[in-house]
């Protein structure tokens, strides 16, 4: 208890959470959401792989770091 998260809404604000209760059935988090997420990154993607399972990881990877265009 008391650790601070980052966390987000998708398509809305980003801020804090702290967990103020754990139990066995439930996790209470007091949410702070007061900023604005950061602008998009204006870069596109392009990828040649060998390994198909491995798109799947680079891409979520990436979409993490806010590229949109692939």
């Amino acid at each position: 208890m008391g650790d601070i998260l980052k966390i987000g809404l998708i398509n809305d604000k980003i801020g804090t959470g702290e967990i103020i209760k754990i139990s066995l059935s439930e996790i209470k988090i007091k949410i702070n959401l007061n900023k604005n997420p950061p602008i998009p990154i204006s870069a596109t993607l392009v990828l040649a792989l060998q390994i198909p399972k491995m798109l799947k990881r680079i891409l979520q990877t990436v979409t993490s770091l806010g590229i949109k265009k692939f």
